[in-house]
């Protein structure tokens, strides 16, 4: 398997965003959820963590497509992110995905 690239910008972060107790996206357990980690930055940017896990694979050691686009999806609503949230929910109405490259298990994507 290629090593997948990663942007090596580093950004100065300044808050971490909550995290759901029910959210699939942010909630992590051991079969349920991606333990997905978001984080505000200086810059206004947001940035976020997952590590891969061995249950989020659809080959051995190779993740699920679904899974990489869940982590997309939850990243872009974390960019939606305002502190009175509750007043202002979006969801994602579409979106496409173009896989360069399969993303092994037990690796971070940043």
């Amino acid at each position: 398997m290629k090593p997948i690239k990663i942007d090596p910008r580093e950004h100065k972060v300044v808050k971490s965003l909550p995290a759901g107790m029910t959210c699939f996206g942010c909630s992590d357990g051991p079969t349920f959820g991606l333990g997905l980690r978001a984080y505000r930055t200086e810059d206004g940017c947001v940035v976020a963590k997952l590590r891969t896990k061995l249950s989020h694979a659809s080959f051995p050691g190779v993740i699920h497509g679904g899974i990489v686009a869940s982590y997309f999806d939850e990243l872009l609503w974390y960019n939606t992110w305002k502190d009175d949230f509750r007043e202002h929910i979006s969801m994602t109405a579409e979106m496409n995905v173009k896989y360069f490259a399969p993303v092994p298990a037990g690796v971070d994507i940043i």
